[in-house]
């Protein structure tokens, strides 16, 4: 090795955690072909700084797994080359897999992108790329990332490199049109310790893993949803043309601009870009400390399904929804009384809302016994507005649903939003709201939405206004003044 090689190889060594410093490091960025290009694009950036967190971050056994939806045109393929490269030159003998919705993709786009920076990369010299793989010229048999196409009717024959612990990846781009099989083989084969699932694609449907990704299984990834208006790479007047064409609410535009899913499944409740919005939004704590807590259970006892409990204040739900299995109604009455006494009491609930249907009742029971602000509640009871909804449980969803389209509430539970984004709604014969049944849903998915569940008792209560001291100066103020009593004020 050259002293220049040696110097080389101490500074990639460096950048084991960091991708981004790497990307600096290993382009010429404004110059040749460059030129235009001070570095990567924002989106690209936080993408970058987000990976290297994770690394930092990462405890035994964790596989980082994260998942990119945008619009057309931001600059996907780069980050895919950036990733293969860095790779391959921070982690002696790594191994991997890139592949794509179909072969041509993969061979005429997401392929030929890694051999353009390759070409750009300042250690080009120690990689040889074919159309098929990339391999580290002294040991081209362990240290290599491959392009792998895959078949829907033999999945197991794609997956990933198992690689004796020295680092693995795979990579997919255009997961929209990737099938679950292939999902599930490449989370299967990707077990090293240090092993990364990467997936990047245009939302364009929602019968898809991909979807699952941002909804069921958002919590066990790492997301980001790219809106190509703020891309450098992407055309800017196409994006103006298509969105005056289209208007900005079309599916169009949704799906290829915005990086958002199509509405055009109308059956499903609460669209996830509300949620996702909730997820960025800080609302002021002034607002949310104006009411109290209120608190939502779903019991359940033994079997599958969890009990939930959900902790919303006003326009905040400000912690994960907590859950747990396999207590019987008394343990049940117990945890929740255990947490209202942790609680301070400046932060207790006004009500704690429980599902009295099945079990829900004797641990309503209990709990009231113990001296909780327990409110009963049967969902399969007549709504409050006659004529619009089925059941009292069709009103709350709907209430949900409300509250999310309000721009103004805060949610960031990962879990909870995955469950929500999956409940489906229609019409009864007579034009009412009917919400998909806890038993359908759980029949269609194969688990039961019990986060979502707890999460809407919230919405069957009112908010208890927080009284402040001053609130209560100013009303004896006014009760002394109307009294005649003036002169003490003059």
């Amino acid at each position: 090795m050259t002293p220049a090689d040696k110097m080389l190889a101490e500074d990639m060594a460096a950048f084991y955690s960091d991708p981004l410093a790497f990307v600096y490091y290993a382009f010429s960025w404004g110059e040749g072909e460059l030129e235009k290009w001070d570095g990567p694009d924002e989106w690209q950036t936080e993408f970058l700084t987000e990976l290297r967190d994770a690394i930092r971050k990462r405890e035994e056994g964790d596989v980082i797994k994260m998942a990119v939806k945008s619009g057309r045109g931001p600059g996907k393929s780069a980050v895919i080359a950036w990733l293969v490269l860095w790779l391959m030159s921070t982690r002696p003998n790594f191994s991997g897999v890139v592949t794509a919705n179909t072969g041509d993709q993969l061979d005429t786009k997401t392929w030929r992108e890694v051999a353009l920076w390759w070409n750009r990369a300042i250690n080009r010299h120690w990689f040889e790329w074919t159309a098929t793989k990339i391999v580290h010229v002294e040991q081209p048999e362990t240290w290599k990332v491959v392009a792998q196409k895959w078949s829907e009717h033999k999945p197991d024959a794609f997956g990933g490199l198992h690689n004796g612990g020295r680092g693995q990846c795979t990579i997919m781009d255009e997961g929209s049109g990737i099938p679950e099989s292939i999902f599930s083989v490449a989370e299967a084969t990707n077990t090293d310790p240090d092993s990364f699932l990467f997936t990047f694609g245009n939302p364009m449907k929602k019968a898809s893993y991909f979807y699952q990704i941002f909804t069921r299984f958002r919590h066990r990834w790492l997301t980001m949803t790219v809106d190509t208006r703020r891309a450098k790479a992407a055309n800017q007047k196409q994006i103006a043309d298509m969105i005056e064409d289209w208007g900005l609410s079309s599916d169009h535009v949704r799906v290829n601009v915005l990086g958002e899913f199509p509405e055009t499944d109308a059956d499903t409740l609460i669209p996830l870009h509300l949620m996702e919005s909730a997820a960025r939004r800080e609302v002021d704590k002034a607002a949310i400390n104006a009411v109290r807590p209120i608190w939502g259970l779903d019991p359940a006892r033994f079997g599958d399904d969890r009990t939930a409990l959900a902790k919303r204040r006003g326009r905040a739900l400000l912690e994960p929804v907590q859950s747990w299995r396999n207590l019987d109604t008394m343990q049940t009455a117990g945890r929740v009384k255990a947490l209202y006494d942790e609680t301070p009491p400046a932060e207790q609930p006004s009500h704690i809302v429980v599902d009295t249907i099945g079990i829900g009742s004797g641990v309503a029971d209990r709990m009231r016994e113990m001296g909780l602000p327990v409110f009963m509640l049967n969902v399969s009871e007549r709504p409050s507005v006659d004529g619009k909804f089925a059941k009292l449980r069709d009103e709350l969803w709907w209430k949900a649903r409300q509250w999310f389209e309000g721009l103004d509430v805060q949610m960031t539970d990962a879990a909870l939003m995955g469950e929500m984004a999956d409940i489906l709604y229609g019409y009864t014969s007579n034009g009412q709201i009917k919400i998909e049944g806890k038993k359908d849903t759980k029949e269609r998915l194969g688990r039961s939405p019990d986060l979502a569940d707890a999460f809407i008792g919230t919405f069957a209560v009112h908010p208890v206004q927080v009284e402040q001291t001053f609130d209560r100066y100013e009303r004896a103020r006014r009760r002394a003044m109307s009294s005649g009593a003036s002169a003490w004020a003059a």
